[in-house]
């Protein structure tokens, strides 16, 4: 099997220490390894445009700038994380280590050290420092990416979003939530009484009987319409959704999460609708009591005048009693519709309100 080959860039402007560093590495059982050397830090950062390496050793001591400035160009231009980076000096002091790992290098040796096997060691340990720290940040990026998905989607659709730890009662209310009754979620008491003090108090004892049905599974998903009041002492109904999605070993439901919707205006056009549609049936009723009976008069006298004059008519008369006999049909026919539609809005209605309406 062909051994694994380590890129190492060695930053140092001792000829002597990169031969111990390289003599070393070398005589390590079972490793083999590849070395770019560079004894000044700006031709080592321009080299670094274009290596592939895994490690950089970086020599505290060199004759254009000290370590720590390298670190701090080095990090400026790749980020800290491009390559991992341990520290080599002749102090051993332990502030100038504790700068180096704070300015972001992985590891700090002195060069004391270096003839032993504490330096791959410290090769080994700053790469494996730096493929964590990598996959952490992949992991950090992957989570904001969809923390930004989900906020871009609640914040389409209107969404306000609430996490709640059954077990301490604690509620995380997201900006969104809080907004729709005018504050900020810092204002908003982070727990379940938090949210049940704005709930009005006729709709609460229904709010929490839909909650716990949920929690004891006779429902899923948990769903309510309730009354909340605003910053400004209005009340805004507010549609909430969601779901246990952990529960302990035993079932015991841990934590929930879901949405609040704003359904005010949804409410208030279910009342314009209503009254537009008992206004519709009332005129449609009215058209019906005022139009019926002259229609049905002016039927009645086309039919008796047939009957009396039948033998007399000439084919004119004839034709225009048809056409009162058509228009009188016609106009039946369109009252009736009329009070058809009426009805037919109002069944709607009726339907809307079963469905929609919990209170």
């Amino acid at each position: 099997m062909s051994k694994q080959i380590l890129r190492v860039f060695i930053l140092d402007d001792s000829p002597e220490d990169r031969a111990v560093i390289r003599q070393t590495l070398e005589e390590t059982p079972g490793r083999a390894w590849r070395f770019v050397e560079e004894k000044k830090a700006g031709p080592a950062l321009q080299r670094l445009e274009m290596a592939d390496v895994d490690c950089v050793l970086l020599d505290f001591r060199l004759p254009d700038m000290d370590g720590l400035q390298f670190l701090r160009e080095l990090f400026a231009r790749f980020g800290r994380l491009r390559f991992p980076v341990v520290m080599l000096t002749a102090f051993g002091r332990a502030t100038l280590a504790l700068d180096a790992m704070t300015l972001g290098a992985q590891d700090y040796l002195p060069k004391d050290l270096m003839r032993t096997e504490a330096l791959p060691r410290a090769i080994d340990a700053a790469i494996l420092r730096n493929r964590l720290l990598r996959e952490r940040e992949s992991q950090r990026e992957e989570l904001q990416t969809a923390n930004d998905r989900l906020d871009a989607a609640l914040r389409g659709a209107d969404l306000g979003l609430w996490d709640w730890n059954i077990a301490s009662g604690k509620v995380v209310y997201d900006e969104r939530w809080a907004g729709m009754l005018g504050f900020s979620s810092r204002e908003i008491r982070p727990d379940y009484a938090g949210w049940a003090a704005l709930v009005h108090p006729d709709d609460l004892p229904a709010a929490e009987k839909a909650i716990e049905h949920h929690l004891i599974g006779k429902t899923d998903p948990y769903e309510a319409e309730f009354r909340m009041r605003t910053r400004d002492g209005d009340w805004r109904w507010i549609l909430a959704r969601g779901r246990v999605i952990a529960r302990l070993s035993d079932g015991t439901p841990y934590r929930a999460v879901g949405t609040h919707f704003d359904t005010t205006e949804r409410r208030r056009a279910e009342v314009t609708l209503r009254k537009s549609n008992e206004d519709l049936q009332q005129f449609a009723w009215t058209i019906s009591h005022d139009l019926k009976e002259p229609i049905r008069g002016i039927m009645a006298l086309s039919q008796l005048l047939r009957k009396r004059t039948k033998a007399k008519l000439d084919g004119e008369e004839e034709q225009i009693l048809d056409w009162i006999e058509a228009g009188g049909d016609k106009a039946t026919r369109l009252v009736n519709e009329l009070l058809t539609y009426a009805q037919a809005g109002a069944d709607g209605q009726q339907q809307m309100n079963e469905t929609c309406s919990l209170d």
